[in-house]
């Protein structure tokens, strides 16, 4: 697990992690402060997403575990979503690349008992 330190309390950031694979991941966190949240755009060769909000996660990105090699885990020192501009930066939440050994690790361990889809 890698932490993206190098996140600020600006409200408009982006930033780009270079993943094993040798590909580029480039994300960008928005502040919202009409509604107090923290919203990520990812851009990576096998996926892009808009406005993922971001919450804590083990694996936020989990639905999207059988296409990208990677995962991110969201964690909070509060057990609290990121709510505040400072929060990214002060450390209360912390943004962390997870690689393929490691998704499948929380996958087993963490998220097993919890379905995609319920049947």
């Amino acid at each position: 697990m890698q932490m993206i330190n190098n996140l600020t309390d600006n409200a408009d950031q982006l930033t780009n992690f270079t993943l094993p694979d040798a590909t580029v991941l480039q994300l960008e966190f928005i502040y919202r402060p009409g509604i107090a949240r923290w919203h990520m755009h990812l851009t990576h060769p096998l996926l892009t997403l808009r406005g993922v909000n971001l919450v804590v996660s083990p694996n936020i990105l989990r639905p999207w575990k059988n296409i990208i090699p990677f995962g991110m885990a969201i964690l909070s020192t509060t057990g609290l979503d990121p709510m505040n501009v400072t929060d990214l930066s002060d450390g209360t939440v912390s943004v962390n690349i997870l690689s393929a050994a490691e998704v499948l690790m929380v996958e087993q361990q963490i998220l097993a008992p919890i379905p995609l889809v319920n049947p």
